[in-house]
């Protein structure tokens, strides 16, 4: 096995130290779904897993999700919807 030099390992060292600071500014779990993010200069918006009327939880995330559909487009704004999670 080749031996790494100290620019290689100085190199590796701050990959590794990027790719934490990264992960630690990504949010866990539900919390990430309803912040919208920017692509392409619109706003991305993820939509829930599923688009219920019927059941009370579900009810309540679709809710959110068409207000704030509305309140960014009232504001001028252009969006995305995403509709992975669904």
């Amino acid at each position: 096995m080749k031996r790494l030099t100290e620019e290689q390992i100085e190199h590796s060292l701050i990959r590794a130290r990027k790719i934490a600071k990264r992960e630690s500014r990504k949010l866990s779990g539900g919390r990430r779904m309803l912040q919208p993010m920017r692509v392409f200069s619109r706003v991305r918006i993820p939509a829930p897993a599923s688009l219920d009327l019927f059941n009370t939880k579900n009810y309540k995330l679709f809710i959110e999700f068409i207000t704030l559909i509305r309140d960014y487009i009232n504001d001028g704004e252009k969006i995305l919807i995403d509709f992975r999670n669904t």
